[in-house]
């Protein structure tokens, strides 16, 4: 019973937990495939930079991601 509690409990706190640092989890695994030059990545990035998913609306970063992307041929 406490450890279902205590799974409840993460479960409820994890997201506002990765919001407060300002990256979700899985922004953080797309910026390694990014970062590695995966173009799908570069380009996912940008527009989650753009539209403000998993990470706060930053218009510029999105800009220096489509950037690499497009030096990339993208």
């Amino acid at each position: 019973m406490v450890l279902r509690l205590l799974c409840v409990l993460v479960a409820l706190y994890a997201p506002s937990v990765f919001a407060e640092m300002g990256e979700s989890p899985s922004i953080t695994a797309l910026r390694q495939e990014a970062e590695m030059g995966n173009v799908p990545a570069l380009n996912a990035l940008a527009d989650a930079y753009f539209h403000g998913t998993g990470v706060p609306k930053n218009a510029a970063e999105a800009i220096r991601w489509w950037r690499r992307a497009a030096d990339k041929g993208s």
